[in-house]
């Protein structure tokens, strides 16, 4: 089909986007969108118990501080860490839980962060609180990108779109209101990315120090962003290749000059964001646990003694521009990623993953208004030519993004955490504010449709709020059923236990209540590295799952009160499927179910798991022993659950 030229007597205008005239009341509403943004996060903040990603981070934030080492949770660059950490010194944590081994391949920091909640009992919640705040700025810098990078590219209306996508993001808010990279890495990457396609367009010393800078910054948010050192010249030959006549010569000479000390500027503020601890070490004197880079080492060696396949080589002597502690995370993330995790997907258990998994994920945890814009965006852009716009502009936004989701994605074997696209976010938001072109034309139709897609986006967003977390769109069939989807940090990263202590203080009834210890009778299971006892709530798990060899003596529902998270009631062991025949009572957030079952439900589902009845006595209550079939005790795949939770068991 042939493109269809759009024109509208100021084309020339279009062909830079900062020509455009950018009134007071543009500006005015990013300001808004973005105080409203930090509003959300700042209250969402107070609401949540530490995830499962924020329980190392602080503790690791905090031992940097307090030793100027960069050892704990080398997965990840320190930056966000350190930036939440610095509120929390000056509530003077103490050092005593900070002990751990120093091990090849190890990952101590989960370890050290349970201890760091265990010493500060609950004060560590208010630590948390601090930390989040802390962290704020990210997020409004990410917001400020998405407006002016929008702006230059499609005018002053697409900045505005890019920003309320950016701000009212169900995806955004949850990870933007912890102190885990994923948000950061949006902003900072996104920044490094704007700025350096900034100094394309004009080239010049100054823009190019700030290029170097924010690549730098970028580098220390999150290991993934490595990937820009190999981007940039990439983008800048396809820049050169698009206009040589005004880039050959001495100008030629000059940007390429330029484009080096981008990128020597960007090592420099990432190994003085690590206090230049080991940078420049010796190829061959690193001990590697991944099968990547140790070689064909056993795993028992590698994990004891490590291994370096480049160690007998030429490349032994190769002084590795990186700080040590940053080539060592990257090594142990590569470890992690060749080992085949399980990973769970619409109801499905499997071994090593799907190379599609985060395509369906984003299917499930986008909201359909926005999904519905970027298809709008790719049919424009596919079948509509505006004025002045050029291939290299969306190449420059595009590639970066494309290249972390296709990153990403290549690693099957760790298929559990959407979050890990979170990244490309902000580039994406920049590149779907381009269908506010027709807005800026004055066409009503597409008016009201971009309205309404991005107040349908908000609605929604806000209707989860503050369990941004567990979000699940419509076409999902919303956070209630977002188990039947998807698993793990997608949905139940340990966040709701607060909410689960407001239950146990306040809708408990008094017969429930241990006559003993004064405390509600309540039976928890929870995947959460975030001990409930320091809230206050009883850590005490329910029976396990029966057992067809002993069912008569073993396991199997019992009356009571529990409270188990969704991780834990779907999970692969299938400890607790015998709770998908119980109706909840009330559920804490979306992630913990609360239960309570009585003699006639529990003796409703043993016997259909073939399991003996129990009877109540004025001893309490007691098994009756009597004979029972053990073909009915539960096997894989023989739940027959509530309608509401049919087809959940694996």
């Amino acid at each position: 089909m042939r493109k269809r030229e759009l024109t509208t007597g100021r084309s020339d205008e279009w062909a830079d986007g900062r020509n455009q005239p950018t009134k007071k009341r543009h500006y005015f509403y990013c300001i808004l969108v973005l105080t409203c943004h930090a509003a959300l996060l700042g209250w969402a903040a107070t609401r949540h118990s530490p995830s499962n990603g924020e329980v190392p981070a602080l503790s690791a934030g905090v031992r940097h501080w307090q030793t100027g080492r960069f050892d704990l949770f080398r997965v990840n660059p320190p930056l966000v860490r350190l930036a939440a950490a610095l509120p929390v010194m000056r509530m003077e944590p103490g050092d005593e839980w900070a002990r751990y081994p120093d091990l090849i391949g190890t990952r101590p920091e989960f370890d050290t962060g349970c201890e760091f909640i265990h010493f500060h009992d609950e004060r560590s919640l208010d630590m948390f609180i601090a930390a989040r705040w802390a962290c704020i700025p990210f997020s409004l810098l990410g917001g400020f990108i998405c407006f002016f990078w929008a702006r230059d590219l499609y005018g002053p209306a697409a900045g505005c779109l890019a920003v309320t996508l950016w701000g009212f993001s169900p995806n955004i808010l949850a990870h933007s209101q912890m102190i885990t990279p994923d948000a950061p890495a949006a902003s900072m990457g996104a920044a490094a990315a704007y700025f350096f396609w900034c100094w394309l367009r004009h080239g010049g010393w100054p823009i190019a120090i700030v290029a170097g800078l924010t690549l730098g910054l970028a580098e220390l948010t999150k290991s993934t962003w490595i990937i820009l050192f190999g981007l940039w010249p990439l983008l800048y030959l396809v820049w050169l290749a698009s206009d040589w006549a005004k880039h050959r010569g001495k100008a030629s000479l000059r940007h390429s000059v330029q484009l080096a000390s981008i990128l020597v500027l960007g090592l420099v503020v990432l190994n003085i964001g690590y206090g230049c601890e080991g940078s420049f070490t010796h190829l061959g004197d690193f001990n590697f646990c991944s099968k990547t880079l140790a070689g064909d080492v056993e795993r028992q060696v590698r994990l004891t003694e490590g291994g370096n396949r480049f160690r007998e080589t030429w490349l032994a002597g190769f002084p590795v521009p990186f700080p040590e502690d940053y080539v060592l995370g990257i090594d142990i993330q590569r470890q992690d990623f060749e080992l085949k995790h399980f990973a769970y997907l619409r109801g499905e258990w499997k071994s090593g993953g799907w190379w599609y998994y985060y395509l369906v994920a984003g299917a499930f945890k986008v909201p359909l208004g926005t999904i519905l814009l970027g298809g709008v965006a790719i049919v424009s852009r596919l079948f509509v030519r505006y004025p002045g716009r050029r291939v290299r502009d969306d190449v420059a936004l595009l590639l970066p993004p494309l290249c972390v989701i296709a990153l990403v994605s290549s690693q099957t074997a760790l298929n559990q955490h959407f979050r890990y696209v979170i990244p490309a976010f902000s580039f994406l938001f920049i590149w779907i504010s381009q269908v506010a072109y027709k807005m800026q034309q004055r066409h009503l139709l597409i008016k009201i449709f971009v309205m309404s897609a991005v107040l349908w986006m908000i609605s929604v967003s806000l209707r989860v709020y503050p369990h941004s977390l567990s979000f699940f769109n419509e076409f999902a069939g919303g956070p209630a059923h977002g188990q039947e989807c998807l698993l793990g940090s997608n949905l139940d990263w340990g966040q709701d236990i607060t909410y689960l202590k407001r239950f146990t203080d306040s809708k408990l009834n008094p017969p429930f209540i241990d006559e003993r210890s004064g405390a509600p009778e309540i039976r928890i299971a929870l995947s959460s590295y975030y001990a409930p006892e320091a809230l206050g709530v009883a850590d005490d798990l329910p029976p396990p799952p029966p057992v067809a060899e002993n069912a008569q003596t073993h396991g199997g529902p019992t009356p009571g009160w529990y409270a188990l998270s969704v991780n834990e009631i779907h999970g692969r062991d299938e400890r607790y499927h015998y709770f998908l025949y119980f109706e909840p009572v009330d559920t804490a957030g979306y992630s913990i179910y609360i239960y309570h079952v009585t003699l006639e439900d529990a003796n409703r589902v043993r016997r259909e798991l073939g399991l003996p009845e129990l009877q109540e006595d004025t001893g309490g209550i007691r098994r009756v022993m009597k004979t029972v079939d053990p073909g009915k005790v539960h096997e894989k795949g023989g739940l027959q659950v509530n309608a509401k939770f049919r087809g959940l068991c694996t």
